[in-house]
């Protein structure tokens, strides 16, 4: 190993013979991730009321409002929580009926 005067040329020696070193020693393992699982009953109408939803449970942790504000973010959470889980059944419903096995799908 050679040595030098100047600390950044001896740190930059250093950190090369310690990556050759570390990449010997754990060299990177490639993997391929299935990206089979879509969710395609989030649509955008639902994006845009969970950011609505985040920025209402924001204002309302950060700020004392009124009871009728509070009223109004606990509605608007019950019905952002009933749209989720129509959005979910349509799809479930969807991918059985055009499934092939419909008992595995199941």
């Amino acid at each position: 190993m050679t040595t030098s005067d100047e600390p950044n040329t001896s740190f930059n020696i250093f950190m090369d013979t310690f990556r050759y070193y570390f990449n010997t020693a754990f060299p990177l393992k490639t993997t391929h991730v299935n990206n089979s699982v879509l969710n395609t009953w989030i649509t955008k109408s639902i994006i845009i009321s969970r950011n609505k939803l985040r920025l209402l449970c924001h204002i309302k942790m950060s700020t004392d409002l009124s009871k009728k504000s509070l009223r109004y973010i606990q509605n608007y959470q019950k019905i952002y929580r009933k749209v989720i889980s129509e959005a979910k059944k349509r799809e479930a419903d969807k991918i059985i009926s055009s499934a092939t096995n419909k008992s595995k799908t199941l």
